[in-house]
């Protein structure tokens, strides 16, 4: 997860709260309009929520591999566009 999400938990521990109730984090699939509650297995992690820019910090991909991406939208996955350019990135 991203940046957005280290913020959100230190938004949740600055207002006192103690849990964070969250969606399964499982791969989904498109044959299930990627519903988390139809992931093809219970124990694996969705690779759509690995953060790009954190993989840059760690030294596990370049700079360059993030620059001419198409930009995405910050309210709604587009599927179509996403599961390709991640599929990519992470292979």
């Amino acid at each position: 997860m991203g940046r957005g999400a280290v913020d959100f938990l230190d938004f949740l521990y600055q207002a006192g709260q103690t849990r964070w109730q969250i969606l399964p984090l499982g791969p989904t699939s498109g044959a299930f309009s990627h519903s988390p509650y139809m992931s093809p297995s219970a124990f694996a992690g969705n690779p759509l929520l690995i953060s790009p820019e954190r993989l840059v910090t760690k030294g596990l991909l370049k700079q360059g591999d993030l620059e001419n991406t198409v930009p995405f939208s910050e309210y709604s996955v587009d599927f179509v566009k996403v599961v390709p350019f991640k599929e990519k990135l992470l292979s």
